[in-house]
């Protein structure tokens, strides 16, 4: 294996052939997974209430790939996220589990759920808020943007939002309401679930982008 740093796509390293070079390549110093929120919390989805994970297992395909490249390698991890977690208790289990292959901070997902688990995996076990908030310190650091001035060659600038109002044609307004319209036909098989509003939101837009986006 040659000594380096190397960068490949999330999607990548869960496929199936990405996820065998990878093994053939060796063992890393480091593995380093940014945005790690949006691929890998699903892991949970491949493990059983007592403890086995689904080699074979349909859900969360690439984060299972990923899973089991990084037991083999037994390369340290660092997950990168700046998204709050504020969905599942089962998500952040499965992100912990990533850096704790071996499930010693927080158990199986049976005992997670039994031990802290209330309410659809939404809610901490009343009393056990300060438990749960202990055993994720052991692999949880939290970097503000303040603390990370200092290492950056170019700072942050301080943001400025501004509003601009223009009116549309009215061709684009009728583009506009067609597509909308569209998109909030109840029949409409490929648009449906509770995320209706949000997904319609992308698509507006990138109407305002321009047609090219749309």
């Amino acid at each position: 294996s040659l000594a380096g740093v190397y960068l490949i796509g999330r999607e990548a390293a869960g496929g199936v052939n990405g996820q065998a070079r990878l093994i053939a390549s060796g063992r890393f110093d480091l593995v380093v997974i940014d945005e790690a929120h949006e691929l890998f919390s699903g892991l949970y989805k491949r493990f059983d209430a007592s403890g086995g994970f689904h080699r074979q297992g349909k859900a969360a395909q690439s984060a299972g790939r990923v899973f089991e490249l990084i037991q083999q390698m037994q390369s340290p991890v660092l997950l990168l996220t700046a998204t709050p977690i504020q969905n599942s208790l089962a998500e952040l289990w499965a992100l912990i589990r990533f850096v704790d292959p071996m499930g010693t901070l927080l158990g199986d997902l049976g005992t997670f759920r039994q031990t802290f688990c209330d309410r659809d995996d939404r809610v901490v076990v009343e009393g056990q808020e300060e438990q749960l908030r202990r055993r994720i310190s052991v692999v949880l650091r939290r970097t503000l943007r303040r603390q990370a001035q200092e290492f950056l060659n170019v700072k942050f600038v301080r943001r400025e939002s501004k509003l601009y109002e223009y009116e549309m044609s009215a061709e684009e307004r009728a583009l506009y309401d067609e597509v909308t319209n569209y998109l909030l036909r109840p029949r409409l098989a490929a648009f449906r679930g509770n995320q209706r509003r949000l997904l319609l939101i992308q698509f507006q837009r990138r109407m305002a982008s321009s047609t090219a986006a749309l």
